[in-house]
């Protein structure tokens, strides 16, 4: 049980003989305290939860279009339809008294965040796509046994090493050209006769290149 709290007087007050009788201590709203702090809890929790699902998923994306194929894209879309659906939940509840200061902040930062992923996450696994692989494909490279799809390009060796399946006849791969020539396919009109070298590469249409760092590119063919 809260101590009782003494009435407070001032000097003027106690020269005249102040009563000093207890009063009943200040109450708080503890109802009202537990329903902020387990709103904030449980919404942190969800947003917690959809970053643990996203983050991984955006990095393995590739790693998991290989075994999941397009279906994928099912929980892809899952997750970023409840994105703007927390942020909603956010500003909903901030507004009773000193919610605001933790939730408003929090869908900002929560928006920002799942905006983020969204633009740049094909960006962030194509990127750690590579970082993941390219030991292993610059192995394969060297050994005169496997099975690396390669090709020439005004007289150097470009490999291709495809990004798991694409739509109908439609691929992507991450693609080594030492000499860096196969970024300039992005010069050319499509029906440019004079980008035939690029277009032919692979057996298939070379549609266009992103150069992500020297010597390595993802490449998209149709």
């Amino acid at each position: 049980m809260a101590p009782l709290q003494m009435r407070r007087c001032s000097p003027p007050a106690r020269a005249r003989g102040c009563p000093t009788e207890p009063r009943p201590p200040l109450r708080e709203h503890v109802s009202t305290r537990r329903a902020i702090d387990r709103s904030t809890e449980v919404l942190l929790g969800m947003s917690s939860v959809w970053l643990v699902l996203t983050i991984p998923m955006e990095i393995f994306w590739f790693d998991l279009e290989d075994t999941f194929g397009p279906l994928l894209f099912l929980p892809w879309i899952s997750l970023y339809g409840t994105a703007p659906v927390l942020v909603l939940m956010w500003i909903a509840t901030a507004w009773p008294r000193h919610r605001w200061r933790v939730h408003l902040p929090a869908a900002a930062m929560f928006g920002a965040g799942a905006f983020y992923f969204l633009v740049q996450g094909r960006a962030i696994a194509t990127d750690s796509f590579l970082a993941r692989h390219r030991a292993g494909w610059l192995s394969e490279i060297q050994d005169p046994h496997s099975f690396v799809q390669s090709d020439w390009l005004h007289g150097s060796p470009v490999y291709a090493f495809p990004m798991g399946g694409g739509l109908l006849d439609n691929w992507g791969a991450i693609v080594r050209d030492e000499s860096d020539e196969i970024g300039r396919v992005n010069e050319f009109s499509w029906n440019d006769p004079s980008a035939a070298p690029w277009r032919k590469l692979f057996g298939g249409d070379l549609v266009g290149c992103h150069r992500l760092e020297p010597g390595w590119y993802v490449c998209s063919f149709t």
